[in-house]
């Protein structure tokens, strides 16, 4: 079931999510003769399948609370909680986990701007601003990270820093619509001033 799971990854990792889910089953299923930590993945990596294809919410953190039963202190299942209770809008909760996940690896862009997420959600947006740096930093083509930037600055008063965020996801994502619309409304603003 390693290979199995192994193979899910790569699919995963190529955006091809239902192969990967797939792949991901069948390891979970057929998990003879594999140590706790490894199905521990399995399970996390399930458990983000029910998460991002099937938005089944409670399947997947079932998933995740198992995978940390047998692989404790795995971040990725961490991660996975956090943003099961920040779905649920329980950002308390949600932050618990978040910053479980960062502990363990610091510089992980993922975990970097779910924690930024949660900070923007809570109106801070200073503390959001310094979190999604960091994840840029980590990859620079990090969108959630991207968007956050250009939304705080927006929203705390500095356009031209918006912009600057905005046309950088505009370059990641020539094709979105919501970057050109963004850009559209801050030249517009800045214009009318």
């Amino acid at each position: 079931s390693r290979v199995h799971n192994n193979i899910g990854e790569y699919y995963w990792n190529k955006g091809l999510l239902d192969k990967g889910c797939a792949s991901f089953s069948k390891a979970y299923h057929l998990n003879h003769e594999m140590n706790s930590s490894q199905y521990g993945v399995i399970c996390c990596n399930l458990g983000n399948c029910y998460f991002t294809v099937a938005k089944q919410f409670d399947k997947a953190q079932q998933l995740y609370e198992k995978a940390l039963q047998l692989y404790p202190g795995d971040p990725s299942s961490y991660s996975g909680l956090g943003f099961v209770y920040l779905k649920r809008g329980d950002i308390a909760k949600a932050k618990i986990f978040m910053m479980a996940a960062l502990k363990a690896i610091p510089d992980d862009p993922e975990f970097l701007h779910g924690l930024a997420l949660i900070n923007f959600m809570e109106k801070n947006y200073e503390k959001c601003i310094e979190l999604a740096k960091q994840a840029i930093n980590s990859n620079g083509k990090d969108i959630p990270a991207l968007m956050l930037l250009a939304q705080s600055y927006y929203i705390i008063g500095d356009p031209a820093e918006s912009i600057k965020f905005w046309t950088e996801i505009d370059k990641v994502m020539p094709s979105s619509i919501s970057s050109t619309l963004a850009l559209i409304e801050l030249y517009t603003t800045i214009h009318d001033d």
